[in-house]
């Protein structure tokens, strides 16, 4: 009796720490937000943040820092893309950042004016490389939990990295076929359009205005995207830079892993 009750009481335990484990992913036009806890000097702050692959470093929004009085150690000039001027941002350091039961300590992040980029679905806070980089981050998007696996499982397909077009160590390069011609996509989990190089030779089918940018995007309709095993149809802007684009849509549906040490991402069947 006494061995039964100890068991349930292990399964039990197993299960709540499971469960606090899995963190809900929320979607807003293409972009995946989970609740994070900032701590700088001696208070805390819930944050609503972006897990952005295609940001180097974590990025916190200056009117949230301003409100929460977090203090600037530097400045820099950073670069979204080569179709974009840089811009000026400042630095510093977090006495913690916490997501789900991952703590990481005296992070150094960025701060810039996240509004101008996202609008209004601006985040207070992105999650970047740096952070991504640091251990397996499973995205479950058939259920949009994120969680944190020790080891890989064994049912699993690998999408590899390849470094063509790399420009900063983590970044994601993925080679694909778009309507069977080979290019390179850069995987940009914070971008709102998939882009595809104009060097492609896929022609553009219809012209849209861009509110933002205040000019006419060109846009290619229904292409066949394949990246490894994933073949999908879709909408792809094109863009004159070398490399194109892919947002989290081609992933959606799926659970997959982030593996930045094996530079895979692994599709879980």
């Amino acid at each position: 009796m006494i061995n039964r009750i100890l068991v349930l009481f292990s399964i039990t335990i197993v299960s709540i720490l499971s469960s606090a484990a899995q963190i809900p992913i929320t979607f807003k036009n293409n972009w995946m937000y989970v609740d994070a806890t900032l701590s700088s000097e001696n208070k805390s702050y819930p944050v609503s943040a972006i897990i952005d692959t295609g940001s180097s470093y974590c990025v916190i929004d200056s009117t949230f820092a301003v409100k929460c009085s977090i203090p600037i150690t530097d400045t820099t000039w950073v670069m979204y893309n080569t179709e974009e001027k840089p811009i000026k941002v400042f630095g510093t350091r977090l006495r913690q950042l916490s997501i789900g039961d991952k703590v990481y300590d005296n992070l150094y992040c960025y701060i810039a004016n996240l509004q101008s980029k996202f609008k209004e679905y601006a985040p207070s806070f992105i999650i970047g490389d740096d952070v991504l980089c640091k251990h397996l981050w499973n995205l479950d998007l058939k259920r949009n939990i994120l969680s944190f696996p020790t080891e890989l499982p064994k049912q699993k397909k690998a999408i590899k990295w390849s470094r063509k077009g790399a420009v900063f160590q983590n970044d994601i390069i993925i080679k694909a076929k778009v309507n069977g011609e080979n290019t390179y996509f850069f995987l940009d989990t914070g971008g709102r359009r998939n882009k595809l190089p104009q060097s492609s030779g896929i022609t553009a089918t219809a012209n849209i205005a861009s509110a933002m940018s205040l000019k006419e995007l060109q846009i290619a309709e229904n292409v066949l995207l394949e990246v490894g095993f994933i073949n999908k149809v879709m909408d792809m802007y094109l863009t004159p830079e070398k490399r194109g684009y892919l947002n989290i849509q081609f992933l959606q549906g799926k659970s997959f892993i982030l593996d930045y040490e094996r530079r895979c991402i692994f599709i879980l069947e």
